[in-house]
């Protein structure tokens, strides 16, 4: 049996080419508000990701960021800048096991309550 040898990956021969956004308190929530309200109004897919912390046991890693999007635009919510410090990152109760989808949706849109974008 042969070996296969990773490569690089080169994200100039992406087709699409990546459209990422990043995502802080000063730079992003419109462009994110308005691509969750046009995925919601026409029932568009959207992938969704987080990465987290590392620590011995899973239970207990903290999101770190967020990301959503599709095959055309992605956005990277970066959660340290929207809660202010490393230490109430860490302490903050988002987990990977609780992150339920109302707690996103003000990021998503902060003009409307989680009721009625969720």
């Amino acid at each position: 049996m042969g070996t296969s040898t990773l490569k690089p990956l080169d994200l100039s021969t992406l087709s699409p080419p990546m459209n990422i956004t990043l995502v802080t308190p000063d730079a992003g929530l419109p462009e994110l508000s308005s691509f969750v309200a046009e995925k919601l109004a026409t029932k568009g897919l959207v992938g969704l990701d987080t990465e987290t912390n590392w620590c011995g046991d899973f239970y207990f890693r903290k999101v770190r960021t967020i990301q959503i999007g599709d095959k055309a635009k992605q956005f990277v919510i970066d959660l340290l800048p929207f809660a202010g410090s490393p230490e109430r990152l860490s302490q903050s109760k988002v987990s990977t096991h609780s992150i339920p989808a109302t707690n996103l949706c003000s990021i998503f849109s902060p003009q409307r309550s989680a009721a009625t974008l969720c």
